[in-house]
């Protein structure tokens, strides 16, 4: 059974970090290989590990 663990954390500082360095979101997901989508459940800590 996989346990589900929630990240909020780590949608907070990666928000936090964009802020500091003026990092755009579309550039950063494109950077990165991530859909828009898998951004924002990770922003608001709903990425399953």
């Amino acid at each position: 059974m996989k346990k589900k663990y929630h990240h909020y954390a780590l949608g907070l500082f990666i928000e936090e970090i964009l802020k500091i360095d003026h990092v755009n979101i579309s550039k950063m997901c494109c950077e990165i290989d991530m859909s828009k989508e898998t951004y924002e459940k990770l922003k608001k800590g709903m990425i399953n590990v």
